[in-house]
């Protein structure tokens, strides 16, 4: 689900600040940015501002498309978190992009196997690529048939996109990737193995003549429930939406 832009930061020296990065124009001898750029990269590739993030790569000669915030967060991943095809296509197709290599902590999937290269690939904390934050087909196929994009790849958990994609219950991406990686659907009892328990059938029965009434969309799916009650996958992004506050993308959790 989508990436916390409201909580983005730079990492400290990386010359995307306001301040910094005026400093770092004025050191090279360009000029300050205009007042309608916006100075975080990370929040300019999620809300689509191309603008921002063309005068950010050309002017910081230290920053990159795939530099992390200090989430370990990239903008590649807050445009394609987001849908922002643009911006995401600008972003891998800019020069810088080919200077990236996987640091040396992420230089092997959990299974040994060396991890894919390329922009496209680059992974965050938990080993989650951009395909992982993907919510729509259109930036996951721009990312797998045009930049590289490795849909078998397995995050720190052992998961795929595919399965985050199904959890997320956006179930037309999970199909997608599935077509290209040969996996099943997941199932109820996959889930179970992991730690997640199910909301009773009886439940599930009591609502049903309402959901009628409204109308369904596609019920693949587990309503899943964590062992300590919380809501996941899209159910507790919706949560999250309702408190947002601050007029901008939701939060990840």
């Amino acid at each position: 689900m989508p990436v916390p832009t409201s909580t983005l930061t730079q990492p400290a020296g990386d010359g995307a600040g306001s301040s910094t990065g005026d400093a770092s124009a004025a050191a090279a001898g360009l000029s300050s940015p205009p007042s309608n750029i916006n100075s975080n990269i990370w929040l300019a590739a999620g809300e689509g501002d191309l603008d921002s993030v063309r005068y950010l790569l050309e002017n910081q000669s230290d920053l990159m498309p795939t530099s992390p915030d200090d989430f370990s967060y990239t903008a590649v991943h807050a445009a394609a978190s987001y849908a922002q095809l643009e911006v995401l296509e600008f972003l891998l197709s800019h020069p810088k992009a080919a200077l990236y290599t996987p640091s040396a902590e992420r230089a092997s999937a959990p299974s040994g196997v060396p991890a894919p290269t390329g922009a496209a690939n680059v992974q965050d904390s938990d080993g989650d690529t951009p395909l992982f934050v993907c919510e729509a087909v259109e930036p996951a196929k721009l990312l797998i048939e045009k930049y590289g994009a490795d849909p078998k790849h397995r995050n720190l958990d052992g998961k795929t996109a595919a399965q985050t994609a199904y959890e997320n219950e956006a179930y037309d991406l999970c199909d997608y990737l599935r077509s290209l990686t040969g996996e099943s659907e997941p199932t109820d009892e996959d889930y179970e193995e992991e730690g997640y328990e199910f909301e009773d059938e009886e439940d599930d029965d009591e609502g049903e003549d309402e959901e009628d009434e409204e109308g369904k969309g596609d019920e693949r799916g587990p309503k899943l429930t964590s062992r300590d009650g919380a809501a996941t996958g899209a159910e507790s992004g919706q949560a999250q939406d309702s408190q947002s506050t601050t007029g901008g993308p939701a939060a990840r959790p």
